[in-house]
């Protein structure tokens, strides 16, 4: 028994020694104890470093690993990572009650910036707690809160930390927002400068040439991509923008950039002519209207213009203005509308449903009539953009619309599958069909049969000629000899196929 329990207490002397007084790590705040402590992508050996901590940092773990690593957020960046917890040493009297405040340890590098184009950077920042004895230690999950950075001045950033889910304490710093150094800006190309009376203004042609202080940042800028940036301002002396019905005489069109005491100018001059008749050329797409609060649209209307020197012109709706009172329509055909331009006016009559949608209807041909294929193959590009959609009323009259939904195909799916079309209370559904095999040269009769015959090769022989159409899977299928055309010698191939001189068969 002497024996047992002195070979007892050997063997755990002996593990004593190779037990470390801190391998049982808890979940919590723990100060950096080394001089820097390595951030790791993840908790192995061979884990690459994304990532450093200096000595006195305040890190929160969440989350023990073998003992050996502790998970931690770093901040400002958000990024979780690993760090070794023999790095660290656990806080045993830095509970979060004994925070009295935070203050900025370290200002970041960075502290001017450039209106409108740089981020806020917070490299080189550093925050400390601090105690009711003054003493600090570095945090790690705190908040920042970036000022507006468009607009030159001196902004406030300001730094949030809750060491507790309560208890917020905070701190500031400044820094600067500059004016970008832009010198001036110039018209690289100009647009159309010359027009007659109530003719479009076109400033398609335009382009602009902005230079800076550092001539490596200079830029030329085409129209369109000066309209979808905000720095750029463009207006007319009387109002006038793109699409403009003009009047005669000169106007200036005016570039603004950012702060507008840069800009440039340039003069169109527009000849005056006289509008001496106006008639409707086109009526609009649909003269039927269900609501008498709403002015009906013009969509489609065509007007003719003649001018005094002889001139004709087609105007579109959009350069048109359409006037009446839509409350006092009543049902049935004679409510007038009156379109005007150039101080002109035509009457367009429509015609007023009290009639209430009652379904969608689909149409798988296009506005050109060029059918709308629901057979694919796999790999092919799924267009169903041109399914037309008409909302059908009560009395049997219908409209064309476009803001209906339509479910996305799924493209790893073989074989059939459903799409739906929902439009208001109102849903239609069709079939669509991917094949993940398609046999070349398999087109009659009636979108292949599964076999290779003589009667495919004759049907893409008359193809070749115009007397048949293919299209969709079956234009591919006929494209033999994969070229992108059907000619007489996809034909020779596929009639070689049918008597097995031919191998067309491929898998996509």
């Amino acid at each position: 028994m002497k024996k047992f329990i002195s070979l007892f207490l050997t063997l755990f002397i002996l593990l004593s020694l190779f037990i470390p007084a801190n391998a049982a790590y808890v979940t919590g705040e723990y100060i950096v104890s080394d001089e820097y402590a390595d951030i790791y992508f993840s908790p192995v050996s061979t884990a690459r470093k994304i990532g450093e901590v200096s000595k006195n940092t305040v890190v929160e773990v969440t989350e023990i690993r073998n003992d050996t690593y502790g998970r931690i957020t770093l901040q400002p960046d958000g990024i979780t990572g690993w760090i070794k917890l023999s790095a660290l040493k656990f806080r045993e009297n830095g509970k979060p009650t004994d925070i009295t405040g935070i203050k900025i340890k370290t200002l970041p590098k960075k502290l001017t910036y450039i209106d409108g184009i740089e981020k806020l950077d917070l490299s080189g920042l550093s925050v400390v707690s601090t105690d009711k004895n003054n003493n600090e230690a570095y945090i790690t999950g705190y908040s920042v809160f970036s000022p507006e950075m468009k607009v030159p001045g001196e902004k406030t950033v300001t730094v949030s930390y809750s060491p507790d889910g309560k208890s917020v304490f905070t701190a500031e710093f400044s820094v600067t927002v500059i004016r970008e150094d832009a010198v001036c800006i110039s018209a690289a190309s100009f647009p159309k400068t010359q027009y007659l009376e109530n003719q479009l203004l076109d400033l398609s042609g335009l382009s602009v040439l902005t230079e800076f202080s550092d001539t490596s940042k200079n830029e030329t800028l085409s129209f369109e991509e000066i309209i979808n940036d905000s720095d750029y301002i463009i207006t007319g002396c009387h109002g006038e923008e793109h699409g403009s019905v003009l009047s005669a005489g000169r106007h200036t069109i005016k570039i603004s950039y950012k702060y507008e005491d840069i800009s440039c100018i340039f003069d169109i001059d527009v000849t005056p002519r006289s509008l001496i008749s106006l008639k409707i050329k086109k009526l609009p797409d649909n003269l039927t209207v269900y609501s008498n609060k709403e002015i009906p649209a013009l969509d489609g209307l065509i007007l003719e213009a003649e001018y005094d020197n002889g001139e004709k012109e087609d105007i579109y709706h959009y350069s048109c203005e359409a006037v009446c009172d839509p409350s006092s329509f009543i049902i049935g055909p004679g409510n007038t509308v009156t379109v005007k331009f150039g101080g002109k006016s035509v009457e367009v009559d429509f015609r007023y449903s009290a009639a209430v949608p009652q379904k969608i209807v689909l149409e798988f041909k296009d506005k050109d009539g060029n059918t709308i294929p629901v057979n694919f193959i796999k790999g092919e590009e799924i267009d169903l953009s041109g399914i037309r959609v008409r909302l059908v009323y009560t009395d049997d009259t219908f409209r064309y619309i476009d803001d209906f939904i339509m479910s996305s195909p799924d493209y790893t799916v073989m074989g059939s599958q459903n799409i739906s079309v929902e439009y208001l209370e109102f849903s239609e559904v069709f079939t669509i069909y991917i094949s993940e095999y398609n046999s070349k040269g398999d087109v009659a009769p009636n979108g292949g049969d599964g076999k290779i015959t003589a009667v495919d090769a004759r049907t893409v022989l008359r193809a070749s000629v115009g007397l048949t159409t293919l299209g969709g899977k079956l234009l591919f299928a006929g494209d033999a000899d994969r070229n992108g055309k059907i000619t007489a010698n996809d034909a020779r191939l596929i009639l070689r196929a049918s008597v097995g001189l031919e191998n067309l068969y491929i898998t996509l």
